[in-house]
């Protein structure tokens, strides 16, 4: 299928290949209710290999039915039988969903054949529609190449995407190059990117020719009658050396090799078109409409459906279908006032199926942290603007169970949380410390053992040994004392310090390092509800309890939004000024 989704009354084409063979048979006519399915022709194309000194061909026939939807709803196509060599075997099935509301019948996208060689017999456009390039050799020019511009809608909405097709016709007796991709542009509507060029041959008015076809599509910006000009290709044209019938690599040697002669520069112009374009409606536009127009659908999926407190869920929101996805903003999050969520990362993935870009999914990934215990995620909604019904729908995910332990809001704290009375002032304590050595050798009620010089010099030495040991042992005490743990812990908070005065320093890591400062001075163990006990519990005023708490949840915005921290210099230096009050309000 050209694509998957389409409206009532606006064709698809179906195309069935098959390669490696000729004389394939297909049914005519295809009975699918609620749909009109009718064959509308075939094309051929030949692929040439040089292998092993000599030349490979490999065919491939193209048969084509032109599906026009006449009610909404989702449709199968059943397989359809292909006979060739004696043998038949059956395409797979495939689905179309057709929207609501009444499409623009438009003509096929493939013109009805009218011969019977086996290939699509059309009338190229009028004259007017390929301007002249010189008045001697219009009309040579118009039998050797002519364009061919289709868009199904010419009524549309700002915002709606329309698929475009262009072709360009060069007869198959005169090889031609295509340097380049077409041009293709104006004001008040925007382009999206070419597809591949897909390649056929077609008979039109008795005469073969080689059709490239490029897709797009166009989103119109403004109100109002819109202009589309020509869509223009330059080309090679060599006259009048005659190609191989088959062609390959589409820049360079496209419909055959070429040979001596006359090479002619051609610039392929199709006709212009001629669009109404009307605004979107202003009544009934919900509040949280910002600009998605199509067909669309939404679900909602999270993980992990546990989560302790402060830690963050994936609230993941996937939004399929087609329209203009480059314009649609995340979905608004509802019943969320319990939850802490950040800016979501985007990611859009197209259709296999269409090979412009405006037929796929795009994926929303919110963080979300729970304030207070939570049961449920919040609601995803999103509300667009759909040109078949001609009205704004909203569409809502389903409420997630989950199972996710609150933070308490820094704000809500703060404003619930009285003043805290000024603790007493600490009174100062003298420590005395104990002589581990006597001070007084006299003796009380003996007479000593000896009075000799070399007892007294060896009692001496052996006190000095024991006093230098003990004071050693003493020191390595003190050193893995608490007391020098803190002064460790002390110092390692004011190499953090001093890194985050570094102006080269990322908004992210800085944020982390703030948030690491105010853990080691709590000596926390950094889990969000021991810092915020701690914090809540500790001599701080309340002025600097919300600072720091502000400072902890720009951190974790840091983390979990995909937009990353944003910091100016302005922003840093108050941060800063704010970790220092905390610092000396907190005792070491």
């Amino acid at each position: 299928l050209s694509q998957e989704y389409s409206g009532v009354g606006q064709p698809v084409r179906l195309n069935i290949s098959v390669t490696g063979g000729r004389g394939a048979q297909i049914p005519q006519q295809l009975n699918i209710d609620g749909i009109d399915a009718r064959f509308i022709g075939k094309s051929e194309q030949m692929q040439w290999q040089m292998k092993g000194g000599g030349v490979n061909s490999t065919a491939t026939s193209t048969f084509s039915y032109l599906i026009v939807p006449l009610r909404p709803g989702d449709f199968t196509i059943p397989p359809i039988p292909v006979t060739i060599g004696g043998k038949t075997v059956k395409t797979v099935p495939l689905t179309l969903h057709v929207m609501g509301g009444q499409g623009v019948p438009v003509r096929p996208a493939i013109p009805v054949p009218k011969s019977q060689t086996g290939r699509q017999s059309v009338s190229p456009p009028s004259s007017a529609q390929t301007p002249p390039r010189s008045q001697g050799s219009q009309s040579e020019e118009r039998k050797i190449t002519f364009g061919d511009l289709i868009i199904p809608k010419k009524t549309l909405y700002v915002g709606e995407v329309v698929p475009v097709e262009l072709r360009f016709y060069f007869d198959a007796s005169y090889p031609a190059r295509l340097p380049d991709r077409p041009i293709f542009a104006g004001e008040g509507f925007t382009v999206m990117p070419f597809s591949k060029p897909n390649e056929k041959q077609q008979e039109v008015d008795g005469r073969v020719y080689n059709v490239v076809i490029f897709q797009t599509a166009i989103s119109a910006a403004k109100a109002g009658t819109l202009e589309v000009a020509p869509a223009t290709i330059e080309s090679q044209v060599q006259v009048p050396s005659r190609s191989p019938s088959g062609f390959d690599d589409f820049f360079g040697g496209f419909f055959g090799n070429m040979m001596s002669g006359d090479i002619r520069q051609i610039t392929v112009r199709t006709q212009s078109a001629k669009l109404e374009v009307k605004p979107l409606p202003k009544d009934g536009r919900p509040e949280d409409f910002s600009g998605a127009v199509g067909q669309f659908s939404l679900q909602a999926t999270a993980a992990p459906k546990q989560a302790a407190a402060g830690d963050p869920i994936s609230f993941n929101v996937a939004v399929s279908g087609r329209g203009n996805f480059d314009a649609m903003a995340p979905p608004v999050l509802l019943n969320a006032e319990g939850w802490r969520s950040y800016p979501p990362g985007e990611k859009f993935e197209a259709s296999p199926s269409d090979p412009v870009g405006f037929i796929g999914e795009k994926r929303f990934e919110f963080m979300i942290v729970a304030r207070e215990d939570q049961a449920k995620t919040p609601v995803a909604q999103l509300s667009f603007f759909d040109p078949s019904l001609e009205k704004y729908v909203t569409i809502k995910s389903t409420a997630i169970e989950v199972t996710a332990k609150g933070t308490a809001d820094p704000a809500a704290v703060a404003a619930a949380t009285p003043a805290a009375q000024p603790a007493p002032a600490a009174s100062p304590v003298a420590i005395q410390q104990e002589s581990l050595l006597a001070s007084d050798f006299s003796p009380a009620s003996f007479t000593p053992f000896a009075h000799g010089r070399s007892f007294l010099v060896a009692n001496g030495a052996l006190a000095v040994v024991w006093s230098v040991a003990l004071m050693f042992g003493l020191g390595r005490a003190a050193a893995a004392s608490s007391l020098a743990k803190k002064s460790a812990a002390r110092r390692e908070s004011r190499k953090l310090f001093r890194r985050m005065q570094d102006p080269d320093c990322a908004p992210e890591q800085f944020l982390d390092m703030a948030g690491e400062f105010i853990c080691d001075r709590l000596k926390s163990n950094g889990a969000p509800s021991d810092v915020s006990e701690l914090l809540e519990n500790s001599r701080a005023s309340d002025e600097t309890k919300l600072a720091m708490r502000t400072v902890l949840s720009r951190r974790d915005e840091g983390r979990y939004s995909a937009n990353g921290a944003k910091l100016d210099a302005a922003e840093r230096k108050q941060i800063l000024d704010q970790l220092k009050t905390f610092d000396h309000e907190i005792p070491n």
